[in-house]
């Protein structure tokens, strides 16, 4: 049951709030370091007026058993403990929740943060925000994601670019003069990991994307973790992030400024600034942004461990079928994969894929149908084509892709 307020009541409740505010505000550090704020109630990462407004239709609800946004203690009431939190929490400007953080060799203060979903690696679904600019080690290059709209099991990856390595000889003191860093870093993990945890960025979870990403395109993203357990076998000698499992996760734990993380580590982490015959090492690769020498020297150093192109095993219990079209005309197939390509559109759709399950009993029809004035001139991944080449069957034994070409009709 919710307590109606009076125009004059609101006025009150108001008034006493910020009167309340304004003889707590003083004893607070504006911008304090904090890891959440329960009074962000419009969730802008700071606690301001328009928290206020939302603070004082709130205020003096006494049923809260739906939930109250702003009632921190969880009594079921809007009450005194309720205010005295907002009062403590008024003017500050930094609650980022839970903080995971940048680094190349040490922190990267001022990075800048851009996180996708793996399915669509053009389109942000937040950022670029910056990382925190600190002469502090612990929370130089921190930041915090809400993904808002983004599901809690959907894989998203999060680049950091540039910023300032604050710490690049590792010793664990601030350098006198930072580095500054022309390249990128990859790290990948579920939504609600990037909310609730406090993962790193670092050259190792660098290193496990650039040894997964080829998968993106093969198999569907549910499917991902099979290699994900891969890399993290081949990578990880003992577990790091204290679930008493060696995962992937432990690859977003691990913090190289940590001595008892790298003894955890199944392969020397040394090597990543070890210089290679040409004169170039993992670590300085990535801060000059030179990604196909980073590339390179990593096949140099890893690929006696694993590859940069795995191609989906048995274990992989999908198949991506793919239908493109080349010239004028358009194809389509029924369930199960429901694809349709169409180039004579306004906005043409020249490909399509869906992923189904592996069965090699199971079989795609795609029936092609050619634009104005133009003939089917071949297919290509197909097992069989009709003797007029309307159909392309294929069998889901394994992934295809199936294109097929049209060419003008010419008329003898």
């Amino acid at each position: 049951m919710k307590m109606a307020l009076t125009g004059v009541g609101k006025s009150q409740a108001a008034f006493r709030i910020l009167f309340l505010i304004m003889i707590c505000f003083s004893s607070v550090a504006h911008g304090a370091d904090l890891t959440s704020c329960f009074m962000d109630l419009d969730g802008d990462k700071d606690v301001g007026g328009k928290d206020t407004a939302a603070f004082i239709e709130q205020y003096t609800i006494n049923d809260c058993t739906n939930g109250c946004t702003a009632d921190y203690d969880g009594s079921a009431v809007m009450d005194e403990p309720d205010l005295a939190e907002f009062a403590d929490e008024f003017g500050q400007t930094d609650c980022l929740g839970v903080s995971s953080q940048a680094d190349m060799v040490g922190p990267l203060s001022n990075a800048q943060i851009t996180a996708y979903r793996v399915t669509s690696l053009s389109v942000p679904v937040e950022g670029p925000v910056n990382a925190v600019v600190s002469d502090d080690l612990d929370t130089a290059g921190t930041f915090s994601l809400s993904l808002n709209g983004v599901d809690d099991d959907d894989w998203v990856i999060v680049l950091a670019a540039g910023g300032e390595d604050i710490d690049h000889d590792g010793d664990g003191l601030i350098d006198d003069e930072s580095t500054t860093s022309l390249g990128a870093l990859y790290a990948m993990a579920k939504a609600s990991d990037w909310r609730d945890k406090s993962l790193h960025i670092t050259p190792l979870t660098e290193l496990a994307y650039r040894y997964i990403e080829h998968l993106f395109s093969e198999v569907p993203p549910k499917d991902l973790a099979i290699r994900m357990a891969d890399l993290a076998r081949n990578l990880i000698k003992t577990d790091i992030d204290g679930n008493g499992a060696v995962d992937w996760y432990d690859i977003l734990a691990f913090d190289p400024a940590d001595p008892t993380h790298l003894d955890k580590l199944k392969t020397d982490y040394g090597w990543l600034s070890t210089v290679n015959g040409e004169g170039y090492s993992i670590i300085e690769t990535l801060i000059s942004g030179n990604t196909a020498r980073m590339l390179s020297c990593m096949d140099d150093t890893y690929s006696y461990l694993m590859t940069r192109f795995p191609v989906p095993d048995s274990r992989y219990q999908s198949v991506k079928i793919t239908l493109s079209v080349f010239g004028s005309g358009s194809a389509t197939c029924d369930a199960p994969a429901n694809l349709a390509v169409d180039s004579t559109l306004t906005e043409p759709v020249f490909e399509d894929h869906v992923y189904l399950p592996a069965d090699e009993s199971s079989l795609v029809t795609f029936t092609a149908s050619p634009g104005p004035d133009s003939q089917i001139l071949s297919w290509s991944g197909c097992d069989t084509v009709s003797s007029d080449l309307g159909q392309c069957t294929v069998a889901l034994n394994k992934s295809r892709s199936n294109e097929y070409g049209v060419g003008p009709s010419i008329m003898i």
